[in-house]
């Protein structure tokens, strides 16, 4: 049994796919855009998450930049344009 939230109930149903990518706390998605253009090549294939608010900060909005391989899965993470509130 998996646990979702520290609470020990299912977040899942038998015969579903998990997902590839999860954040704790939630991020409040907002916009998700997936990268196949060439004028940034560092980007093909990559997925920028907007987000409404993160975890427990009330209006604390980010862009995220998540980094695929080949088989797209994530490699790694990386929050943009934090410096500009």
């Amino acid at each position: 049994m998996a646990t979702y939230l520290g609470l020990s109930r299912r977040a899942y149903k038998d015969g579903m796919e998990l997902p590839q990518i999860v954040w704790v706390p939630s991020i409040g998605p907002s916009r998700i855009m997936f990268y196949t253009g060439d004028k940034f090549p560092a980007w093909k294939n990559n997925v920028f998450v907007g987000s409404a608010h993160y975890g427990e900060i009330r209006g604390a909005r980010h862009l995220e930049r998540v980094v695929l391989n080949n088989k797209f899965e994530d490699i790694r993470c990386e929050m943009l344009f934090q410096d500009l509130h």
